[in-house]
C-alpha cells in the first residue's frame, strides 16, 4: 500500500516467516530469533560456492518494512539508518567475520567445480554430503521434502572445512564425519550462529549438539 498502487506491485510469493509476531515487537524471544535468523542468512552466503552477493543495508539489518519493492521510495523505508543501536552493531561484526573468514581460507571461493574426487594429502573427496548420523547424504534424502539438516564437508591442499545446517526448530547431535581418510580427525568450531557457549572442539565420531535453527561453521584437523 505504501507504494501507492493498492498492493499490486511487487510479487506475491514471498517465503518468509515473521518468527511469531508481524512487524516490529519487544518480545525478546522473537527477537533473538530474527537476530539469529539474519546471522543464518549471512553465514550461508558467505560460505556458499561462487560470488556473494549482498544487499546493502543487509549487514545492518534493514528491513524496509517488509516492502519487497521499494524502488520508489526516497524515505526511511529505503534509507541506511547509521545511528546503530545495539543489535545492529552486532549484527554488522558477525557480517565483518564471516567475510573475513571467507578472504582467509580459498577453500570457500573455489575457482574451479568440486569432482567428489580425493584430496591429496587427504584422501577424502573434495566435496561431500552427510547425514546427522554421520553416514552420507543418500538419494532418498535429497528427495525427502521434510528433511531439515545437512552436513557439507570441504576438502583442498589448503585444508578441511565442515558447514553443519539445522533448519528444524528443535536441538539434534550430528555425528562429526572424519577430517582425513583415516577416518580420524578433530573439528574446531570457527562460526556458530546460535552463539551456544560450547567445548571449541569435537573429535571425528562424536556427537556434535547443534543447536535449533542455525549453521556451524568448523576447521579440521588431523592431529
Amino acid at each position: 500500500m505504501a507504494n501507492g498502487q493498492d498492493n499490486k506491485d511487487g510479487a506475491n510469493d514471498n517465503e518468509s516467516w515473521n518468527c511469531g509476531a508481524e512487524g516490529e515487537t519487544d518480545d525478546f524471544e522473537i527477537r533473538k530469533l530474527r537476530a539469529r535468523q539474519q546471522r543464518n542468512l549471512l553465514a550461508t552466503l558467505f560460505f556458499s560456492q561462487g560470488v556473494p552477493m549482498l544487499s546493502h543495508g543487509d549487514e545492518l539489518g534493514r528491513t524496509q518494512g517488509g516492502n519487497n519493492n521499494a524502488y520508489c521510495q526516497d524515505n526511511e523505508t529505503t534509507w541506511i539508518d547509521w545511528n546503530l543501536d545495539e543489535e545492529r552493531r552486532a549484527l554488522q561484526a558477525f557480517a565483518k567475520r564471516v567475510i573475513e573468514l571467507r578472504k582467509d581460507r580459498p577453500i570457500l571461493r573455489r575457482t574451479t567445480f568440486a569432482r567428489g574426487e580425493p584430496v591429496h594429502g587427504l584422501g577424502i573427496p573434495d566435496l561431500s554430503w552427510f547425514q546427522p548420523d554421520g553416514q552420507p547424504v543418500t538419494d532418498e534424502t535429497w528427495t525427502d521434502a521434510n528433511a531439515r539438516l545437512l552436513g557439507m564437508r570441504l576438502a583442498s591442499s589448503d585444508g578441511c572445512l565442515l558447514l553443519l545446517l539445522n533448519a528444524y526448530w528443535e536441538d539434534v547431535d550430528f555425528v562429526l564425519p572424519p577430517a582425513n581418510a583415516d577416518g580420524a580427525g578433530v573439528w574446531h568450531v570457527l562460526v556458530d550462529t546460535s552463539e551456544a557457549p560450547r567445548a571449541g572442539e569435537g573429535a571425528a565420531g562424536a556427537t556434535f549438539p547443534l543447536q535449533s535453527r542455525s549453521a556451524v561453521l568448523l576447521a579440521g584437523s588431523t592431529r
